[in-house]
């Protein structure tokens, strides 16, 4: 069963290994969630002792920011969901974006 421990210092820790591999620069990180979903991974954005919140990729969902605000922080808003960790079946690393995403959507080593 994944956990908080697993979550916390996933950008360094897990995908800092990954990179360190495979130097891709970018990488799709997708979580199996029961009963049979996938969401791929664009930030964690809080994780508890029972509950991962996180922004996903999702082409049909997610809207262009207003002007201002794609410059200070990002070109895209993403939908954001609050899963039990008890949940997460498995997490898995592809190099690359997702498939179909017309601009970066994967976790960037270095950025935050």
């Amino acid at each position: 069963m994944f956990t908080k421990d697993y979550f916390e210092d996933f950008i360094n820790r897990r995908l800092g290994e990954y990179f360190k591999v495979f130097p891709t620069g970018v990488a799709t990180v997708t979580l199996k969630v029961m009963p049979d979903h996938e969401f791929h991974l664009q930030r964690i954005l809080e994780c508890t002792d029972e509950l991962l919140t996180f922004a996903y990729y999702d082409g049909k969902k997610q809207v262009k920011l207003p002007k201002g605000e794609r410059e200070r922080i990002h070109e895209t808003g993403f939908p954001v969901i609050t899963i039990p960790l008890r949940e997460i079946r498995w997490v898995e690393f592809n190099p690359g974006k997702p498939g179909g995403a017309k601009q970066e959507a994967g976790f960037r080593y270095g950025k935050t």
